[in-house]
């Protein structure tokens, strides 16, 4: 059985109810509802409570167990060579075959639950028009991810000093409420500057204060999962007074 059948059954053998898996696991009735409805997925962290919860190893609850003995069965039954030789089984080949094999199941395992973690966790995906952005706040449920995109925007706010105030918009093609997201501008002959950003009229939007300089300014955009930082180069500015900015 897949993740949410096995999370449905096993809740019901508990006899717990989804308002008590919930309680426990500080989310709405609504996530439980959807991840037995297979419409979503929970985060690593809850899919450990879970286990906990529910008495199970992660591999019970993710179905591992069960392709692991499927496999395993048709490697042993399916094969009448191998059903003739059954001294084979306890030379030193097979257990080598063996070892190789469980390796490379737990290997599948391991890749699984990170992908689960640098989500932040498995995602309910939504199609979003770019026509949103001007207006509409983004709202999700905990652990769940929305898909977006779109071009970066840079507009002069005034000046600090001897120094450039720009306000820098952008929405990257993944947005999740649990991750951290912040501008970084760098270029030669200029400190590097980073400002953290903050949702704002449904675009990710920072406050930069920058200096003057004859060369470009590389702006990045970095997304911290919580389990890694991922950096994104989306656009060079080329032209900066206190009057205008150019960028490409």
């Amino acid at each position: 059985m897949e993740f949410y059948q096995n999370l449905s059954a096993l809740r019901k053998s508990k006899n717990l109810s989804q308002e008590e898996i919930a309680d426990r696991l500080g989310v709405s009735r609504q996530a439980i509802s959807k991840w037995e409805n297979g419409q979503a997925l929970p985060e690593t962290t809850n899919i450990m409570k879970l286990c906990e919860i529910l008495e199970v190893t992660p591999n019970e609850l993710l179905g591992y167990e069960e392709y692991k003995a499927q496999t395993v069965e048709k490697l042993t039954c399916d094969n009448e060579e191998i059903k003739e030789k059954k001294k084979w089984y306890k030379t030193t080949p097979f257990k080598v075959f063996v070892a190789v094999l469980g390796a490379l199941l737990a290997v599948n395992l391991i890749m699984g639950l990170i992908a689960l973690g640098f989500a932040g966790v498995i995602m309910m995906r939504k199609d979003v028009n770019d026509s949103v952005f001007p207006n509409e706040v983004v709202s999700l449920e905990p652990g769940e991810t929305m898909t977006m995109g779109g071009a970066a925007e840079f507009s002069v706010q005034g000046t600090q000093g001897e120094k450039i105030v720009i306000k820098a918009e952008y929405m990257p093609k993944v947005y999740s409420n649990g991750y951290e997201y912040s501008f970084v501008f760098s270029g030669e002959g200029m400190q590097t500057v980073t400002e953290k950003a903050q949702m704002k009229n449904g675009r990710l939007t920072a406050m930069a204060a920058l200096p003057q300089i004859s060369g470009a300014i590389e702006v990045e955009f970095i997304t911290d999962t919580g389990y890694k930082k991922v950096p994104v180069k989306i656009a060079t500015i080329d032209g900066l007074d206190e009057n205008s900015i150019e960028w490409h």
